[in-house]
């Protein structure tokens, strides 16, 4: 038996499987059922549940009493990013990815981490009267929802996006996922490096800054991202906050380095431990960063 993301899928349709670190541990209870854990899950087209079988964690709410019929993978749109990148989106079942160079950079069906880079940044920070927020990477919109979620009506929210494509799936695919949280009227789009943002905020800083960019201080999509986390990219985000602004970042997984580069340039620092869903999938990291005065 071929299992793909708890999900069974035709022969063929992916490479053969493999075990990766993070599924050791259940590896050899797989091997004694005589099940095959495929790790290869974005680049199958298709997937099915067979007869009876089911994996009521992986299947949408209003399908789990459901059997699921094969259903293609659509590719929807795909660009080359400055550095060579293949950023692709997909479609299917009423879940939308994003992937770069085939792997996964962001998903509908995952997005908890995502929102909850915006509560603890909001519930860290006590914000005053008309406050500006700076959001780094629109991505699918969650960070955005739940920053708009939280914030008071008087507040102005600068998104920064550095693919106009980006911006256009959003309206044409999935905003309504996140009620179309890009025409919010204290919503601001600004197709451009964050980078950009971040320098000409010195003039104006901003109250809270979030950054979804990228993999976190790993860089994946564009190789100059990795600037924006270094020493010099973190002094630009410290003059771009006002005095015990927060700072928030979203990062694929702990980075202890990378905290303590914060912590020596000028800001008190603490790390959550996030889900990629409510309260299970994944574990990812969000860097919690207050400007000391």
């Amino acid at each position: 038996m071929l299992l793909c993301t708890g999900l069974l899928v035709r022969r063929g349709a992916c490479p053969a499987p493999r075990t990766t670190q993070r599924h050791t541990s259940s590896a050899v209870a797989r091997q004694k059922a005589g099940v095959q854990f495929c790790t290869f899950a974005p680049y199958c087209g298709y997937s099915l549940v067979a007869s009876g079988i089911r994996h009521p964690k992986l299947i949408p709410e209003p399908q789990r009493n459901e059997v699921l019929t094969l259903k293609p993978q659509r590719l929807l749109d795909k660009l080359i990013t400055p550095d060579g990148y293949k950023l692709v989106l997909y479609e299917r079942g009423g879940v939308w990815s994003i992937r770069v160079n085939g792997y996964d950079l962001m998903s509908s069906r995952g997005f908890g981490s995502e929102e909850a880079l915006a509560t603890l940044a909001c519930d860290r920070h006590r914000l005053g009267a008309q406050p500006r927020i700076l959001i780094g990477g629109l991505g699918m919109g969650f960070t955005l929802r739940a920053a708009l979620d939280c914030l008071p009506p008087d507040a102005t929210v600068v998104v920064a996006e550095v693919f106009p494509a980006v911006v256009r799936w959003y309206q044409e695919h999935y905003g309504h996922l996140t009620g179309q949280a890009l025409d919010d009227p204290r919503t601001e789009i600004v197709e451009e490096d964050v980078a950009a943002t971040i320098r000409r905020a010195t003039a104006q800083p901003f109250d809270l800054i979030m950054l979804d960019v990228d993999n976190g201080p790993e860089a994946l999509t564009l190789d100059r991202n990795q600037d924006l986390y270094g020493r010099a990219g973190i002094d630009r985000l410290h003059s771009a906050i006002v005095p015990r602004g927060t700072l928030a970042i979203w990062s694929a997984s702990p980075d202890p380095p990378f905290a303590a580069l914060l912590s020596s340039r000028g800001f008190a620092v603490q790390t959550e431990s996030v889900r990629a869903h409510a309260g299970k999938g994944m574990r990812h990291a969000v860097f919690l960063a207050t400007r000391r005065a």
